[in-house]
């Protein structure tokens, strides 16, 4: 990559610094960047960053070369226009997908037969409504996948009137075990960026069973070892440039279930959940999710999907409100600053409240903020990050409608008094995937009491496997407030 001259305006803007210009000034300078960034036909997230900044402090744009640029998207279409393509994530350009087919995988192991037992509606309506998921002219295949007498994973093809048929009556032949990393592999294996590929399956993960007739311990002694299996094979699909996309379904078990050491138990019309794994692109996956959001047959629990995790930009602004009553503060909203008068006797009470509008609905959980909610201040002296979560002394939802939330915050004179000027503060919920797949999953499946039927053997290991095969990425943090606390 060739040097850069690089503004430094652009770069006092991307560390915080305070710049006063004249819009012509912000306006020349967004110009230089603009054109010293794209002189090697590439721009680095820092550079794509520091544009993107421009933009969002000035909102009427800028006039480039006779294109007006006022949105990140005028961004990225004008950078497209140069030829610019890399390396910037959100520079990259989507292939133009079709959605040529699509392939319905069920799972057919012995414990995969009590869902559909002698024809149960509840677990075929949800099935068969993946039939009007693909596009107009997308072909439709059907089959049964499942571990063969050799321990490998084998496909077998069925038209699909005869699947639909053995499916509505529950005469789906069985397989003598279910490996799942190798059915996951093998699907993949089928998979293009012209098809998407479903597994119905219970999503219990487990050794082999020659693995457990030697040891029946062995799966519960070895989950690492069988998350890795599914992280190698689902590898193939990240190099493939696929997605993947889970529903959590529930619907009544009449059979055997085998626990993690084959152990036999006899359910009768209980409630238990089983999974549709999907893999494909982006594109067409997305396709898939809207139109079975419009099947009344399709109502599943929960949903993770792969490209949605990090789709969003984290919370950087929250509204300061100052508490009644307590020592004399004043909040400054507009630059996230609490003023604090000399050193008070009683203790400085503000409060923050999180709207949560902008941000995936699985952080807008209570329990969620109480558990994961941090925050800490600079120490400059050290150059180090100091917790004091321990100021947050409660959480309230504000307004359920809304999504906003109070984080009430109680800081004692002992601290106010341990420095002088102003200390830099962050509120920080770390990034992360929706974790009912966590809540949702159990080590020990030898009960089967009432409290585990809702639960599946391992389930954190499978999608773990999947979440890591894929490089997800994450925000590293969902919220990150910087607060100011000043004396004066």
């Amino acid at each position: 990559m060739s040097a850069k001259l690089i503004d430094f305006t652009a770069l006092a803007l991307l560390s915080g610094g305070v710049l006063f210009s004249s819009c012509g000034g912000n306006s020349s300078a967004f110009i230089t960047n603009l054109r010293n960034f794209s002189d090697d036909k590439e721009i680095t997230e820092v550079e794509y960053a520091s544009l993107k900044g421009f933009l969002q402090r000035t909102p009427k744009g800028f006039d480039v070369g006779g294109t007006h640029i006022s949105t990140e998207a005028d961004l990225v279409s004008y950078l497209h226009g140069q030829g610019i393509t890399s390396s910037a994530k959100a520079l990259a350009v989507m292939p133009d997908v079709t959605f040529d087919f699509l392939q319905v995988y069920l799972e057919n192991s012995a414990s995969m037969k009590g869902y559909s037992n002698a024809g149960n509606p509840n677990f075929t309506a949800p099935v068969i409504a993946l039939f009007n998921v693909g596009d107009p002219d997308t072909q439709i295949v059907t089959g049964y996948v499942g571990g063969s007498s050799s321990g490998e994973a084998a496909l077998s093809p069925v038209e699909r009137p005869e699947f639909e048929s053995n499916l509505a009556n529950g005469r789906v032949a069985t397989a003598v075990s279910s490996p799942i990393d190798r059915i996951i592999s093998l699907a993949i294996d089928s998979t293009s960026l012209s098809s998407v590929s479903c597994i119905v399956t219970d999503g219990i993960l487990s050794g082999s069973n020659s693995e457990i007739q030697k040891d029946r311990e062995f799966t519960i002694k070895n989950l690492p070892l069988l998350e890795q299996r599914i992280r190698d094979a689902v590898k193939k699909a990240h190099a493939k440039g696929l997605s993947m996309m889970i529903y959590r379904l529930e619907t009544e078990f009449t059979g055997t279930y085998f626990d993690y050491r084959n152990t036999h138990h006899r359910l009768s019309g209980e409630e238990r959940p089983y999974y549709m794994i999907f893999f494909g692109h982006q594109t067409n996956l997305s396709k898939v999710k809207s139109r079975l959001a419009a099947e009344r047959s399709f109502d599943p629990e929960n949903v993770l999907v792969s490209y949605e995790m990090g789709a969003f930009t984290p919370m950087t602004k929250a509204l300061l409100l100052k508490m009644p009553g307590t020592a004399d503060v004043t909040v400054i909203p507009a630059r996230s600053t609490v003023q604090i008068k000399g050193n008070p006797v009683v203790p400085v009470d503000f409060k923050v409240r999180l709207a949560m509008q902008s941000l995936p609905s699985w952080y807008d959980d209570e329990d969620i903020l109480e558990r994961f909610l941090r925050f800490y201040y600079v120490d400059e002296s050290y150059s180090t990050d100091v917790d004091r979560t321990d100021f947050i002394q409660k959480i309230d939802e504000a307004d359920e409608s809304l999504r906003t939330y109070d984080v009430t915050f109680q800081i004692g004179n002992d601290f106010i008094s341990s420095f002088s000027g102003s200390r830099e503060c962050h509120l920080v919920l770390p990034g992360f995937a929706d974790p009912w797949y966590l809540e949702h999953s159990t080590e020990d499946d030898t009960d089967m009491d009432d409290d585990d039927l809702e639960d599946t053997f391992a389930l954190s290991y499978l999608v773990g496997g999947i979440l890591k095969g894929l490089e997800v990425r994450l925000p590293e943090n969902a919220i990150d407030i910087r607060l100011t606390l000043q004396k004066q």
